[in-house]
């Protein structure tokens, strides 16, 4: 059974690259193929890719202009030999076991999409991730309840692994494997690089009919090298996170007018929904602090809580403690001077540190 693993690369280290190609390519399931999508990264990152793919028959190289990680990850759902896909960051890399594990899953359970393990690297040592439930030689497989739970805690668990959680968290689409027509009916939003994974995921999950659950940690999440933790507020981190607050709101919608439903399932989901939306208005002013506050982050910030679906998403959030409250009636008001400031304070306090990147001449609709 022919598993592609797509690896998507925008100018990473070539040492990185090389251990997470080796990875995949050390799996003990050999029928593979590994599609490198190269996402307009640096001539010279270029010509190494191209040298790697020729070591190996099973490795294949893609060339695109630079559309950002979901556009990648398309990229690569498009051109995906596979009867199953399984994706790869460039800087982490995979248990040799995880394509042969998460293809047993599949054997017992027939399901569409199957949620595995992370162990996650960072300089304060290791954490388990995505686990605390049963081994994948007898995987959970989804009911309708846990379908829900599974939609809410990828809709408002924390955006990344920082910390051991349980079974149910699937933020990321890594430690997972699609069947490649499931992969095919969900595309990853593209544009979109922040949440990416949760959005995807809560789309699989809604749509398709078998999940199946397992605690075996299938794939390294590797956060102790510069690449991996380093934040920077840019100006085109904040049109990113300008479009995922409206994809979370657009979700919103769609969970709205599902049918199939049931009333007590669709809140709980819209209420996450809501949240998501929430946290990720804080970010966003927070980042637009961070970076100056320019009169066009203000004019954006004002023309997206505008929004209908957005605004009717702020509505729902219903988060306690006095500082949620004041940031509720900032957003729905549209109190932006307030937002940046609540949010610049907000982030401070959660513990994010964002270098910023400065223009190197003066914009010239700043403050």
């Amino acid at each position: 059974m022919l598993v592609t693993v797509i690896i998507p690369v925008f100018n990473t280290r070539p040492d990185l690259i090389e251990r997470a190609v080796g990875s995949a390519l050390a799996q003990t399931h050999p029928h593979l193929e590994l599609l490198i999508v190269d996402d307009g990264s640096a001539a010279e990152l270029g010509m190494f890719l191209d040298s790697v793919s020729e070591r190996d028959r099973r490795i294949r190289v893609l060339h695109r202009t630079n559309g950002g990680v979901s556009a990648a990850r398309n990229t690569g759902i498009e051109n995906a030999l596979g009867e199953f896909i399984a994706y790869l960051d460039a800087d982490d890399y995979l248990e040799p076991y995880f394509l042969s594990s998460a293809l047993g899953v599949v054997g017992i359970t027939e399901a569409d999409a199957v949620f595995g393990g992370i162990r996650l690297l960072s300089k304060s040592g290791e954490v388990e991730w995505r686990t605390g439930g049963p081994p994948a030689s007898k995987p959970l497989l989804s009911t309708a309840d846990i379908i829900v739970d599974a939609c809410v805690r990828a809709l408002s668990d924390s955006p990344s692994p920082n910390h051991s959680t349980q079974l149910l968290s699937v933020t990321n689409v890594v430690a997972c494997l699609y069947r490649a027509n499931t992969a095919r009916l969900h595309r990853f939003s593209e544009g979109v690089s922040h949440a990416e994974d949760r959005l995807h995921n809560v789309h699989v999950l809604l749509d398709v009919s078998r999940v199946a659950f397992c605690s075996d940690v299938w794939y390294v999440y590797d956060a102790t090298h510069d690449q991996g933790v380093t934040r920077r507020a840019t100006t085109r981190t904040v049109s990113a996170l300008a479009r995922t607050v409206g994809e979370f709101a657009k979700l919103g919608e769609l969970i709205s007018s599902n049918p199939a439903l049931p009333d007590n399932a669709r809140h709980q989901i819209l209420q996450a929904a809501a949240e998501g939306v929430f946290n990720y208005i804080k970010i966003l002013s927070g980042v637009m602090a961070a970076v100056g506050r320019h009169r066009k982050n203000r004019t954006l910030l004002g023309q997206l809580l505008a929004e209908p679906s957005v605004s009717a998403t702020i509505a729902r959030a219903n988060q306690p403690g006095w500082q949620n409250r004041v940031f509720s009636l900032a957003a729905r008001y549209r109190q932006v001077d307030l937002l940046l400031l609540l949010g610049w304070f907000w982030m401070r306090t959660r513990g994010f540190r964002m270098s910023v990147e400065r223009p190197r001449r003066r914009d010239q609709d700043s403050d």
